[in-house]
């Protein structure tokens, strides 16, 4: 009997299982990477969001309540959390509501934040429809004048 056609048969018995073996654990692997980039990926998500959404809480809790220093304290946090996830557009318009002063009474600063708002939507994938101002300007600010 010629030797190689007794290696052929042990020689297939012998590979497939291995690139079988192989093809899993290679399957398992890529798996792992995958899932592993996917969940950071969710987690600069989600803190992006919180981080919009703690802004306009330290936002909130100031205009409610002048002097609040849980109000500062979550804005400051915030933003510097937005400076770290947030988008340039997002960080170019919570820059120019700095620079105005932060004074949610001001005509300019409260434009600028209907303009925020707009900016963090477009950057957590609301691109479809962006609001118009007159409607935010309602619903944050009540129906009253930019000066009130």
């Amino acid at each position: 009997m010629d030797t190689q056609t007794t290696l052929a048969p042990l020689l297939q018995t012998a590979l497939i299982p291995t690139f079988s073996l192989m093809g899993v654990g290679l399957g398992a692997a890529l798996q792992f990477i995958s899932g592993r980039a996917l969940e950071s990926k969710k987690q600069i998500e989600q803190q992006k969001y919180q981080s919009y959404i703690d802004y306009f809480k330290g936002i909130s809790t100031i205009a409610q309540n002048r002097t609040s220093k849980d109000g500062n304290a979550l804005i400051v946090d915030a933003k510097v959390r937005i400076c770290i996830y947030g988008s340039q557009g997002v960080i170019s318009h919570l820059r120019k509501i700095e620079e105005s002063g932060g004074n949610t009474s001001s005509p300019e600063t409260r434009a600028e934040i209907l303009k925020l708002i707009n900016a963090m939507r477009k950057d957590i994938g609301k691109t479809s429809s962006e609001l118009d101002e007159a409607s935010l300007q309602i619903v944050l600010f009540g129906n009253r004048p930019f000066n009130a």
